[in-house]
């Protein structure tokens, strides 16, 4: 299953999003990334057309949501109690450099006060690898972003997938000092990681239950790690 694995907000997103009573809104758009997500070990191994079919059926699913196929932005819905607007664009199947095109048309219809605030959906830098050439990420997006449009209410939401089974995994190596988390010792070699010498560790996102991304594992240390 995706999760969300990191977020930019630019230029008040949040703040706006709030004071137009378009948060619930956001939350929507981000739920649609609730779906199986099976990825095999091999770099450019994994199609898109499926994962952009299952967050399109997503926002279908909500109701609401409007579908624009061409020329414009992926996905808009206005609220019911003020009439602001949100929209949204998707970019998982195309090549990277249609996010380019996406940012133009987030950036227009902001300026032209058709939508209040945008929303990019995008594969995160360590899942990308692993999909179909060329698959737009969370570096594309956040390069067109801040050339062309940081001055907006815009965030990017990346996700990646973390979770038991043979499929991805995600590690982060002990080098940072940004924040203090729970980890377990690798105990596994799942793809994505290098050898165990490189200290590379699994992060508990549920330290109390003693689960990390390769499923339970005791509670070693608290490290600390680049965010």
């Amino acid at each position: 299953m995706p999760v969300i694995s990191k977020t930019l907000d630019y230029n008040g997103f949040a703040t706006k999003a709030a004071r137009l009573g378009l948060d619930a809104l956001a939350a929507e758009a981000a739920s649609t990334l609730s779906f199986r997500l099976d990825i095999a070990g091999k770099k450019l191994a994994n199609g898109t057309k499926g994962i952009r079919q299952s967050i399109d059926l997503g926002f279908a699913k909500l109701g609401g949501w409007t579908k624009i196929t061409s020329g414009g932005i992926d996905w808009t819905k206005r609220s019911a109690a003020g009439g602001a607007t949100v929209g949204v664009e998707v970019q998982v199947s195309g090549r990277s450099d249609m996010l380019a095109v996406d940012v133009m048309h987030l950036r227009e219809d902001l300026v032209a006060g058709v939508i209040d605030i945008g929303i990019i959906i995008v594969p995160d830098d360590v899942l990308s690898p692993y999909l179909t050439d060329r698959t737009p990420n969370l570096a594309t997006a956040v390069k067109h972003v801040e050339h062309r449009a940081k001055d907006l209410p815009i965030i990017i939401l990346a996700f990646g997938m973390m979770g038991p089974g043979p499929h991805y995994r995600r590690c982060l190596r002990i080098s940072g000092r940004d924040a203090q988390v729970a980890v377990s010792e690798c105990c596994q070699q799942p793809f994505g990681c290098r050898p165990r010498q490189s200290l590379l560790r699994h992060l508990i996102e549920h330290p109390i239950a003693g689960t990390c991304s390769t499923g339970a594992r005791p509670v070693r240390a608290t490290c600390t790690i680049a965010s």
